[in-house]
């Protein structure tokens, strides 16, 4: 599990810095394994693509709202 805490807090790190909405990550210590991140509100990236996809489709407001490009 710290391996997973540890790649989650380095892909956070790295897609704020590029200014893409994620989490802020406020402080971490993984000898103890914890994290505190900023709460963005109850709707994960998964139940919205379940909520709007159809078969292997994603809905194109759900596109349109994924960054672009690198």
């Amino acid at each position: 599990m710290r391996e997973e805490n540890a790649a989650f807090l380095e892909f956070s790190k790295h897609f704020r810095k590029h200014g893409l909405p994620v989490p802020e990550i406020y402080g971490e210590d993984l000898n103890h394994g914890a994290y505190l991140e900023e709460d963005l509100g109850d709707t994960t990236l998964f139940q919205l693509l379940s909520k709007t996809r159809s078969g292997e489709s994603v809905a194109l407001p759900v596109v349109e709202a994924l960054p672009q490009g690198g």
